[in-house]
């Protein structure tokens, strides 16, 4: 392999590196914010009453959105940490990291979720019916995919875009950018070279007379 493949396929192998390291990041800080969102989050309070498990009061209704506003809160919070990180690790592709980040985002929202409503209370309708009349039982975590996990992308690009705006593009940052753009160029002039020999034009055709 010719030192200008090499370079190139070592660009593309760092890139993919902090590709899957901004989706480890954000695997794990939605797991950290799952545990946060949980011990935040209040379980509204019921029982059981001829078989059918209701809420104390007015009261606990109202505490059923509660579980949605700490979400879009911590998911915001949390976004922009992962914005933070990213834009401090991966340094290389400011355009591959925004996707990074955005993907991230989105995947960290989705863990967030998914963990959060795992480790809940069970729903106590599924087995109110089993339960004798008085039964103090809390709510569980209601949460639906939607909305609500957009507070994830929108703290992240947040969180990107002040380490891009505040932090200086340095002479070291001038210098690599242009040694990975001189590195893209000689790699596709190769890979064009050799396109055009194994595809050579077509002979013209003869020209009047000859």
């Amino acid at each position: 392999m010719s030192a200008p493949r090499r370079g190139v396929a070592a660009v593309v192998g760092l890139a993919v590196l902090d590709v899957l390291g901004v989706l480890l990041v954000a695997v794990l800080i939605g797991l950290g914010v799952a545990r946060i969102w949980l011990a935040w989050w209040t379980p509204p309070p019921g029982g059981v009453q001829q078989g059918t498990w209701l809420f104390e009061d007015y009261a606990a209704i109202g505490d059923v959105f509660d579980g949605v506003g700490t979400y879009v809160l911590l998911g915001l919070g949390g976004g922009a940490v992962l914005g933070l990180v990213a834009a401090l690790l991966a340094r290389r592709s400011p355009i591959l990291t925004l996707v990074a980040v955005a993907a991230g985002a989105v995947l960290a929202g989705e863990v967030c979720r998914r963990s959060g409503l795992a480790l809940s209370p069970p729903n106590p309708r599924l087995f109110a019916g089993a339960l004798p009349d008085g039964t103090d039982l809390p709510d569980t975590l209601r949460l639906p995919f939607g909305s609500p996990v957009i507070a994830w992308p929108v703290g992240a690009l947040a969180g990107l875009a002040a380490v891009y705006l505040l932090r200086p593009f340095t002479r070291a940052d001038r210098d690599r950018l242009e040694r990975e753009r001189q590195e893209w160029q000689q790699g596709a002039a190769q890979q064009f070279a050799r396109t055009a020999q194994a595809w050579p034009p077509p002979p013209l055709p003869p020209t009047p007379g000859s």
